[in-house]
């Protein structure tokens, strides 16, 4: 199966939610004996690579082509007058359309996947393949639940305005593609056209072995820091959970880990035992040197791939409803819920004093993580979504052929 894979950003297995979801989509495709070619947007350019360039990161030989975006400002304002929240205003570009038909001139793609932020450019699709809608998770929902978390005026009335648009913009996606994917069921059921949406989960790859672990007494919070749900969620932890709990446990430390930290969270460094970290190279270590993984986000759609991560290196969960809903996770199985602080407090503790409870949560959450989000599994669902779009059956069983001859070749 030939698959042109359009992204925001690019693919990139430390980056955020949306690139490490397309780094692994790709990695698993590639894997599959699928060809991918990938287009993605980088400060003023678009780039065109294979998978393989991007899985390499081979972006400065003579043969990758690069398109420099024009008119970015006129661009972004006469989207913000057509309605576009500025979100996805920032990601026209008029000519992504001229990139792709020049593509499909030259490579019979089977199908387009592309990413919910910078699909509003496929202006005219005549003589396209299938087209497959990546919306990750329900914008929408996340500024709804910022709004609630809101008690400004003035900040409720920029955040409605920020809903009616985005609502505005996944319905009238939705409309044109019908088909699309979402990262988990609580996002599908936002959407307009939830009915004919999938519910494709990240990806993750699991090592063959852990790397050793130097435990510390230490609670971790992992995200990109400079995101209001994160920023609202690490103050939350560490004033109101943390601060509390280190009068009991002299030595327990706090960890906040993740890029951008904004001047709030930069501020938490301050008090005693918590540590700021940035951006870190080893992300999982981290995690892995850990005693306890906090999710306190009360809004937001990036969690899965962090309570992935942390499952995957052994490491007991608590969370709120709000994040587990981007997981699925039993309560008292495979991770702890809390809804109050001092649910969070209890819950520490418990986990904290209680080695056999460590070790069940633990236990459960990663076999429950290998079950549903390993490569193989994922692949499945993502290549139905992919076979289902054609229903011309000599087109599908043609799919089915080439993938049949791919599979032989990587075997070779």
């Amino acid at each position: 199966m030939n698959i042109l894979y359009v992204t925001e950003m690019v693919p990139f297995h430390c980056g955020n939610n949306e690139q490490v979801r397309a780094y692994y989509q790709i990695r698993a495709l590639l894997e599959e004996g699928c060809t991918v070619d990938c287009i993605f947007f980088h400060e003023n350019f678009i780039y065109v690579l294979s998978g393989m360039e991007v899985l390499c990161r081979s972006f400065n030989q003579k043969n990758i082509k690069i398109f420099t975006r024009q008119n970015i400002n006129k661009n972004y304002f006469t989207s913000i007058i057509k309605g576009f929240p500025g979100s996805i205003a920032k990601f026209t570009a008029p000519e992504l359309n001229d990139i792709i038909r020049d593509m499909l001139k030259k490579h019979p793609y089977d199908v387009i996947q592309i990413q919910s932020k910078i699909a509003h450019n496929l202006s005219v699709t005549d003589g396209y393949p299938k087209v497959v809608i990546d919306y990750i998770g329900s914008e929408s929902l996340k500024l709804n639940r910022q709004l609630g978390n809101t008690n400004s005026v003035i900040k409720k009335y920029w955040l409605k305005e920020k809903v009616r648009r985005m609502t505005l913009h996944e319905t009238r996606l939705g409309k044109i593609y019908p088909i699309g994917i979402v990262q988990s069921e609580k996002d599908r059921k936002q959407f307009h056209n939830h009915n004919t949406l999938k519910v494709i989960p990240n990806i993750k790859y699991f090592p063959p072995r852990l790397k050793r672990a130097v435990k510390k007494e230490a609670l971790i919070f992992t995200g990109m820091m400079n995101k209001v749900e994160n920023i609202e969620a690490a103050k939350r932890l560490v004033n109101h959970i943390f601060v509390p709990l280190k009068e009991t446990y002299q030595s327990l430390e706090c960890w906040i880990v993740g890029g951008e930290p904004s001047d709030e969270v930069l501020a938490l460094n301050n008090i005693e035992g918590v540590s700021v970290t940035g951006s870190v190279e080893d992300l999982s270590q981290h995690i892995r040197n850990s005693s306890v993984y906090i999710a306190p986000q009360t809004f937001g759609n990036e969690a899965q791939q962090h309570l992935i991560e942390a499952a995957t290196q052994v490491v007991p969960i608590i969370l709120t409803e709000e994040m587990n809903s981007m997981i699925g996770f039993t309560h008292q199985k495979e991770a702890l819920i809390a809804i109050t602080d001092s649910d969070f407090k209890e819950k520490i503790k418990d986990v904290l004093e209680d080695s056999y409870l460590r070790n069940r949560l633990s236990r459960n959450a990663k076999k429950y993580i290998k079950q549903r989000h390993s490569n193989e599994s994922v692949l499945r669902l993502l290549m139905h979504t992919y076979l289902s779009q054609h229903s011309d059956d000599e087109t599908s069983l043609s799919i089915h052929s080439n993938l049949d001859e791919a599979r032989k070749e990587v075997g070779k």
